[in-house]
C-alpha cells in the first residue's frame, strides 16, 4: 500500500540580475510548511509495512537533495529528483537549491507497529457444518490477537485486527468435504497396508476435541481415544477389558465418533477387523 504525502517548502531564491526580486516557490498542498523564519517539524504516522511517497513540486533548474537526520543522502546519484519513497521511521530532510541559494524542510516519519492478525491458513470442514470461531483461529498461524472481527465471503473467512489506525488481515480458507465415507474395514497385520483405522485425514487437527468409542458385539467398550488420531491397530485399551493391550479377535465392532464441534456432529456404524 503506497501512501502519498505532499508538502510545502518555501524556497527563497535570489536572482543575480539587478532588476529581479526575491521569488517564492510553493510546493503543493500543505502538510509541511517551513521557511527561513520558521522551525516547525511535522509528524506523519505510517503503518508498519507501508511505503510513504514524499513529493515536492519539480522546478526547472532546481536541485533536490533528500537526506536523513544523520546526514545520510538518500538520492546521491539523482540530485534533481523531487520525490522519494520511504518505509522506515526517522526524520527526513529535503534541501532545494537554485542559483546558489537553498532552503531545507524536514518531516518526522513515525512507524506504528501493525497488529497481529496471524498468517493465512486453511481447514477442512464436513459439508453442511459451519466452522466455529475457535476452529478458524486454529487454522491461522502466527498466534493472532483475539480482539479482531471475522467476515466471510463464500468459503473464505477473513480476520481483521485494527489498532492505532493500522490494520492487519489474515484469511482462513475452508475446504468443504463433500461426502464423508468412513472406511468399515482394516487389516492390522503389520504388512504396511491398512494397518490402522484411518477415519478422516487430519481428523485430530480438524477436530481436536473428537472422541472415539469402540464396542464389541456384547456391548463392551474395548477401545476409546480422545482425540482419535487414526492410530487404532486393533489392540484393546488398558482397563477396558480383561485382556487389555491384546489383539482383538477378527470380527465386526461398533463405533461412535463424536466430533465435538459447534454442531455436535456424531457418526455411528461398524468396522470389521481382519488379519
Amino acid at each position: 500500500m503506497l501512501k502519498k504525502v505532499f508538502f510545502i517548502i518555501l524556497v527563497i531564491v535570489h536572482f543575480s540580475t539587478i532588476s529581479a526580486e526575491n521569488k517564492i516557490y510553493a510546493i503543493n498542498n500543505t502538510s509541511l510548511h517551513t521557511d527561513k523564519h520558521q522551525n516547525s517539524l511535522t509528524e506523519i504516522t505510517l503503518c508498519e509495512g507501508e511505503d510513504l511517497s514524499l513529493t515536492a513540486e519539480f522546478f526547472v533548474g532546481a536541485t533536490y537533495k533528500w537526506f536523513t537526520s544523520d546526514n545520510k543522502t538518500i538520492n546521491s546519484i539523482d540530485l534533481v529528483r523531487s520525490n522519494i519513497s520511504v518505509n522506515m521511521a526517522g526524520i527526513y530532510l529535503l534541501t532545494i537549491s537554485n542559483n546558489g541559494c537553498n532552503d531545507t524542510a524536514e518531516i518526522n516519519i513515525i512507524v506504528i507497529p501493525k497488529p497481529n492478525a496471524g498468517t493465512n491458513g486453511s481447514l477442512n470442514i464436513l459439508k453442511g457444518i459451519s466452522p466455529s470461531e475457535q476452529e478458524l483461529f486454529n487454522a491461522l498461524g502466527g498466534n493472532p490477537e483475539q480482539n479482531g472481527v471475522w467476515t466471510t465471503n463464500n468459503n473464505a473467512y477473513t480476520y481483521t485486527v485494527n489498532s492505532n489506525t493500522c490494520k492487519s488481515t489474515a484469511k482462513a480458507t475452508v475446504n468443504i468435504i463433500e461426502d464423508v465415507k468412513i472406511t468399515n474395514a482394516f487389516t492390522p497385520n503389520k504388512d504396511g497396508i491398512n494397518d490402522t483405522w484411518v477415519i478422516l485425514s487430519d481428523l485430530s487437527k480438524i477436530y481436536p476435541k473428537n472422541k472415539l468409542f469402540i464396542f464389541n458385539r456384547h456391548g463392551n467398550k474395548v477401545y476409546q481415544a480422545a482425540p482419535y488420531k487414526n492410530n487404532w491397530d486393533g489392540i484393546a485399551n488398558s482397563n477396558l477389558i480383561i485382556n487389555s493391550h491384546s489383539k482383538l479377535p477378527v470380527g465386526a465392532y461398533y463405533y461412535v465418533l463424536e466430533l465435538n464441534d459447534i454442531n455436535n456432529t456424531a457418526f455411528k456404524g461398524w468396522v470389521y477387523i481382519n488379519y
